[in-house]
């Protein structure tokens, strides 16, 4: 159940994913896209958790002004 290959793991997986797309949109207001911000892709890193290894996939913008809070920039490792 534990682990990469365990139950808990995708699950978890999609909730940090989801997570991470919720801050990019909180980010994205109306004034941040009248400037000219605006997606630009995602960056995929592997994450060390309680569970095992997942595959997180950090949300991009044009400016580089997203600075992620749940799982920070060049963060590996989730305690």
């Amino acid at each position: 159940m534990l682990g990469k290959d365990g139950a808990f793991a995708p699950l978890l997986e999609s909730i940090l994913n989801a997570a991470l797309e919720g801050e990019m949109d909180a980010h994205l207001t109306d004034a941040e896209r009248q400037l000219g911000n605006r997606r630009n892709g995602k960056m995929q890193k592997q994450v060390q958790t309680s569970l095992g290894e997942v595959t997180v996939s950090t949300p991009r913008d044009r400016n580089s002004s997203f600075e992620p809070q749940f799982i920070k920039k060049r963060e590996t490792i989730l305690a």
